[in-house]
């Protein structure tokens, strides 16, 4: 019968050791988010963005950098698709040009965040860091033709949006690659 206690006390201390367990894991990536996110330019975005994704829960640096870039780069492609909507509606020639500069852009933008995710699977954090930073330089640069002209509300909503999740991407893939 004490071999019977035994195990019976063994499995009630799973019970309560192993939640525990994921309690403390989850608690330091939490830590590991708001560590993150307080190098970016808009730390409460990062944090609800990064915190959304259920595999924060366990990711690592490295792994919220996967996170990270790939949000970049699905929000790129969508405003990509975005502009191109609003190129089929024959806009006026002001807000033409502001499209077909942008397009330009989100198309740099596109690719370069596939590459970055690219090189963050072959371990290249210093690529993935600077394919972050162009996809953040094209929307940036796409923002500022957008205000300087018409300024479409719903192009410069989707537009900041990749801006910031490319500025997450820039942090995180700065700290993998300094290892910081």
């Amino acid at each position: 019968m004490a071999a019977g206690n035994h195990h019976f006390l063994f499995l009630v201390s799973q019970l309560v050791i192993i939640p525990l367990l994921f309690q403390h894991y989850s608690f330091a990536a939490t830590q590991l988010v708001n560590q993150v996110c307080q190098d970016t330019q808009d730390s409460d975005f990062c944090v609800r963005t990064l915190s959304a994704d259920q595999r924060s829960g366990n990711a690592d640096l490295r792994g919220l950098a996967r996170i990270a870039l790939e949000l970049s780069s699905a929000q790129a492609k969508g405003t990509q698709d975005q502009i191109q909507t609003l190129l089929s509606r024959q806009p006026g020639p002001d807000f033409k040009s502001v499209l077909d500069h942008c397009t330009i852009n989100y198309a740099g933008s596109v690719y370069a965040l596939q590459q970055g995710l690219q090189s963050l699977d072959a371990n290249n954090y210093s690529t993935a860091n600077e394919m972050a930073q162009v996809g953040w330089e094209n929307g940036n640069d796409c923002e500022r033709v957008n205000s300087g002209s018409v300024k479409d509300v719903s192009l410069t909503g989707s537009n900041q949006i990749m801006v910031k999740l490319c500025d997450i991407s820039r942090v995180v893939t700065a700290k993998l690659e300094t290892g910081k």
